[in-house]
């Protein structure tokens, strides 16, 4: 039952554009020089993380995507990849080496909806943080999908363990955002994407999760 729900959200997906194939681009521009004390932060999505972003490789981010609320005046942005209906193969495609002292990663959410399977998600992971090359590597859980409740929880096991595999540091942020499995009320208007006010606490929790001393 879930596998032909799965199958009729990527029907969905693709119509609403979230399962488009992503487009090749640079993702080694860098926005801004860090200075003493800065940290570099690069950053790989989905439209999750780009929302609608002018050019998000380029630094040019949404300021409702979550990835604003990590950077500030001691965090910039290294570059990275955030581009609607990528799936991590897309993006271990896409990424190049960057000059970043952390990798965030937020994806997922095409695979799971395209089917496909962990084992190749998990090489694609590994492959984006080998090529990033951030000594640093921050991997989220993903948020719900209304029309298949609880399946993210399931990947979201199988991203937590990777993640412990292989040393990399694990954050789910969406604690505030979700119930159930299912998104809270008024933290989607699709089922799919987080709402504004939902990014914003998803950008918070990633925050204080990978940075907990600026909260102190």
């Amino acid at each position: 039952m879930r596998t032909a729900v799965l199958l009729a959200l990527a029907a969905v997906l693709t119509l609403t554009g979230c399962d488009s194939p992503a487009p090749p681009g640079p993702t080694s521009a860098v926005p801004g020089r860090s200075t003493a004390g800065e940290v570099r932060v690069a950053i790989v999505g989905d439209s999750i993380t780009d929302v609608q972003s002018p050019d998000f490789s380029a630094g040019r981010i949404d300021p409702e995507s979550w990835a604003s609320e990590v950077l500030d005046e001691g965090r910039v942005f290294a570059g990275g990849y955030a581009v609607w209906g990528a799936t991590t193969e897309q993006m271990a495609a896409a990424v190049q080496p960057l000059d970043a002292d952390v990798l965030i990663v937020l994806a997922g959410t095409n695979d799971m909806a395209l089917g496909v399977p962990f084992a190749e998600t998990a090489a694609n992971l590994e492959a984006i943080a080998e090529t990033v090359g951030a000594p640093r590597v921050v991997l989220s859980a993903i948020p719900p999908i209304d029309w298949t409740p609880g399946a993210s929880d399931d990947f979201n096991a199988q991203l937590e363990r990777l993640a412990r595999d292989e040393g990399w540091e694990w954050v789910d942020p969406m604690g505030r955002i979700e119930s159930g499995g299912e998104f809270r009320e008024g933290m989607s208007d699709d089922g799919v994407h987080p709402s504004a006010r939902a990014s914003r606490l998803i950008g918070e929790a990633i925050e204080s999760a990978v940075w907990p001393e600026d909260g102190a």
